[in-house]
């Protein structure tokens, strides 16, 4: 049984095993649908994907140098993007920039969200059983997390390292 990094408690039994998502799982409509953000009609959503495109696929300018794009980025990528890039902070009002950096923040606080996150190999035995245990997360972060998760074992299972190298 595996419960979220962080949400152990003195009745959880030991034998639980927590596991941790990687933030480069989650892709710009995510984080939008984590923030109750649309990422193409709200200025807020607008900001974070365009923070998600310059960190992930176009790199970014910070006035003093060029920050190239990283495919397996983290939560502190998107924030000091959103921070610093020249091209967002010309394009969107601080107080924007603020509100987004703060609802990101508290998902950096997660202890759920890490740079490497579970293995695969770990969730995904031959003869095992897994079972995720996911009643202390909302609604919406169960639902991207599970999402991640299934993205993953797709990308591992067609992926060119074979099954479950991911």
């Amino acid at each position: 049984m595996w419960i979220p990094q962080g949400t152990r408690t003195g009745s959880t039994p030991a034998s639980q095993r927590e596991f941790a998502i990687r933030s480069s799982d989650f892709n710009a409509a995510d984080w939008g649908y984590l923030l109750n953000l649309d990422i193409y009609q709200d200025r807020m959503g607008q900001l974070l994907n365009d923070a998600y495109v310059k960190v992930t696929v176009e790199g970014w300018q910070d006035g003093t140098r060029r920050h190239p794009a990283v495919e397996a980025y983290s939560l502190d990528d998107l924030l000091t993007c959103i921070k610093l890039d020249t091209e967002l902070q010309a394009s969107y009002q601080a107080e924007t920039r603020r509100a987004v950096l703060q609802q990101l923040t508290t998902f950096k606080r997660s202890p759920l969200f890490q740079e490497q996150g579970t293995a695969l190999n770990e969730f995904l035995q031959p003869g095992r059983l897994s079972v995720v245990v996911m009643n202390r997360m909302s609604d919406e972060l169960r639902l991207v997390v599970i999402t991640a998760l299934i993205r993953r074992i797709i990308a591992a299972r067609i992926g060119p390292e074979g099954p479950f190298q991911v």
